[in-house]
């Protein structure tokens, strides 16, 4: 049955019609833009959803209109209720210790710390107001009774009391609209507070409970930065420039700076756009979708699924996510400027090793994460057999790419400009698991990843002990900290890669060997899976009988036939590890073989080779 959508009609009417017949159904959309206030529920089997010479936008926003409204200093005052608009949302706090304890990355459906309501016109997001305008404030001196401690000295509290390096603060007297989103102490751990009370006198800020699971900083860090950092938003006396607008939603009001001859702006309603739950044989494809407040796709434990040819912006959480899916492919699709991340798919039986079959392949992510703005990678796979291949990422603050589980493909993706805003952090990533085996990461291209300040971010980071990845046929291009760092992690088969002007191409410790504290979680991870089961030995002798093979101990490491090109070569935490790992044929062209960076002068790495 073919139901065809014109201009102006009701889109909700067609699903309300598709969802009556038992046949399979094929929604046409003519060429326009529709306005969705709702989520477009999806609940049968069989639907195609084809947008007419890709020439069809959705918005899950509601415009009003602007013309006429009294002004005063620049400002336009937009009752809310008087529109129809009563459910604002609420800026998303956290994450908070759960978050961190739960997850070891958080997973896509990680979607409700969103910032609510959002304001647009012309197409484009207007930017809540914001203070500073630019950069950042910092901690001076934080005010707790629980320090943190940074190379064994006092660096900060655990209490998120502190001064700070602005007096300004000290004029925020109707502070209960405010949000503060900061790295408060480390480079690859934001999160987002609301704000308990500001001490006019002192201008000491404390935020409301929970804390931040990490503390709040008030010394440096390992790049030398003091105190922890830290923005406002939604700062009212902070708007003074087109465009700029801010929110009362206690009283229902927005406060808007519009542009010249400004007649309209369109404000977000609908959560995601396209939601299914359950069902299988579902086809997307030839849309715009854009301005919701959560992902603009949200499947979950649906099968054969076939999301194309789409470009996805303005998101308030993630551009398209299937949770638990199989045979789920996204490809040809354009996503950026979402509040979280890109594309994110989970699916597959770990028990059992059964692939999920999913597959992103041809998208280009860009400039997301604008709300959560770490944790929420461009492609985020986890589960099963999952294949990423041909993706072009770019300009994103912390992750290119995060992957969990076993058996996935990472192969010709392209990713530059990752990990912008943070340090400690990769264009590729996973880390802290033994069971995390079968991954092929191949014919990638990584290049000018400079991270935040310049400090420099990882190419791929296989981080605290995660075992284990074949990593073959990659190009490593001017990355002016790491290429890949494994840190701790057994079993990696690392070869006929080529790295070009990388201050290091291969960094490898044995952190496991030290931390009880990760070898106590890497033990957790271990029990989540019958290792000892035949289809697990089978398919990871390794890893059957690691309890009494050196378990801490990253054996089993091998970095053969690679193509070393300028930088400082290899760099290994102690000689150790030169006689467990079997590094051979390897050639290095004009390498820069000199004394350790300082950073890790005290620590005792030594570069290979060293002549």
């Amino acid at each position: 049955m073919d139901i065809l959508v014109k201009n102006g009609e009701c889109l909700e009417s067609a699903f309300q019609k598709a969802h009556t017949v038992d046949e399979p159904v094929t929604i046409f959309l003519s060429e326009g833009e529709y306005e969705v206030t709702d989520t477009l529920m999806i609940e049968r089997d069989d639907l195609t959803i084809i947008g007419a010479n890709h020439a069809v936008t959705l918005k899950g926003s509601k415009r009003i209109p602007i013309s006429g409204l009294p002004v005063e200093n620049h400002i336009v005052t937009i009752d809310l209720k008087a529109n129809n608009i009563t459910n604002t949302g609420q800026f998303g706090e956290g994450p908070f210790e759960d978050f961190w304890n739960v997850y070891d990355i958080p997973k896509p459906h990680m979607t409700d710390y969103g910032p609510g309501l959002e304001v647009f016109y012309a197409g484009k997001q207007l930017p809540i107001s914001r203070y500073p305008k630019d950069g950042f404030i910092h901690i001076s001196k934080a005010l707790g009774e629980t320090d943190i401690t940074f190379r064994n000295e006092r660096n900060g509290s655990r209490e998120g009391i502190f001064l700070t390096d602005d007096e300004n603060v000290k004029t925020w007297t109707d502070y209960s609209n405010l949000m503060l989103i900061g790295y408060w102490s480390n480079d690859w751990a934001t999160g987002r507070h609301l704000i308990e009370s500001i001490n006019p006198e002192t201008g000491a800020i404390t935020v409301k409970q929970p804390y931040h699971l990490y503390g709040y900083r008030d010394g440096r860090n390992y790049f030398d930065e003091k105190g922890g950092k830290f923005y406002a938003i939604n700062v009212k006396n902070a708007i003074s420039a087109p465009g700029e607008w801010a929110i009362d939603r206690e009283n229902l009001k927005l406060y808007l700076y519009p542009y010249e001859g400004q007649d309209s702006i369109e404000i977000s309603c609908a959560d995601d756009l396209f939601c299914s739950r359950g069902h299988r044989n579902l086809r997307i494809s030839g849309l715009t979708v854009s301005q919701c407040r959560k992902s603009a796709v949200m499947f979950e434990d649906c099968s054969d699924v076939l999301i194309s040819d789409m470009n996805v912006t303005n998101t308030g959480a993630w551009g398209i996510l299937g949770e638990s899916c199989t045979n789920m492919t996204v490809q040809n699709c354009d996503v950026t400027l979402t509040g979280g991340g890109g594309i994110g798919v989970n699916g597959g039986d770990r028990r059992t090793l059964t692939p999920s079959n999913n597959v992103i392949k041809n998208c280009t992510i860009h400039e997301i994460a604008r709300w959560h703005k770490t944790y929420m990678a461009a492609l985020d796979i986890s589960g099963v057999g999952c294949t990423l291949s041909e993706n072009y990422i770019y300009d994103v603050p912390h992750f290119g790419i995060v992957f969990a589980g076993n058996n996935h493909i990472i192969e010709k993706n392209e990713i530059n400009n990752a990990c912008y805003e943070s340090n400690d952090a990769g264009a590729i990533y996973s880390g802290k698991n033994y069971t995390y085996r079968g991954t092929i990461i191949r014919h990638n291209y990584l290049h000018d990843l400079t991270g935040g300040n310049g400090n420099g971010c990882v190419g791929l980071y296989f981080d605290d002990a995660m075992a284990s990845a074949e990593v073959y046929g990659n190009v490593f291009a001017r990355i002016p900290y790491i290429a890949i760092l494994l840190g701790g992690g057994r079993d990696f088969k690392i070869h006929d890669n080529t790295f070009f002007d990388c201050k290091m191409s291969i960094m490898y410790d044995q952190r496991a060997m030290k931390n009880q504290g990760l070898q106590k979680r890497l033990l957790e991870r271990l029990s989540e899976v019958d290792h000892k089961c035949d289809i697990w030995k089978n398919a990871y002798p390794e890893l059957y009988c690691i309890e009494e093979n050196d378990m801490f101990t990253p054996i089993g490491n091998s970095f053969t036939a690679n193509t070393v090109i300028g930088g400082d070569g290899f760099a290994l935490s102690s000689e150790l590890l030169l006689t467990i790992t079997d590094i051979r044929d390897n050639i290095f062209a004009a390498p820069n073989i000199r004394e350790p960076h300082d950073r890790y002068h005290d620590t005792g790495w030594i570069y290979v080779p060293e002549s």
